[in-house]
C-alpha cells in the first residue's frame, strides 16, 4: 500500500480546512444586514394631547 508522508497529509488537512472556511466566510451575509434598522414613526397629535399635564 503506498503511505503518504506526514508533512503531505499535514498539509491537505490545512488546506481542506482553509477552504471549508473560506467558503463559510465568502457566503455569510454582511454584519450590517444582521441587525435591524432602527425605524421612527411619527408621534399622533392623540398621543401627544394625552401626555400633556
Amino acid at each position: 500500500m503506498n503511505e503518504l508522508p506526514d508533512k503531505t497529509v499535514i498539509v491537505a488537512l490545512i488546506a481542506t480546512i482553509l477552504l471549508i472556511f473560506g467558503l463559510i466566510f465568502s457566503t455569510r451575509p454582511p454584519q450590517e444586514n444582521l441587525q435591524p434598522s432602527i425605524q421612527w414613526r411619527e408621534a399622533s397629535p392623540d398621543i401627544l394631547k394625552s401626555m400633556e399635564i
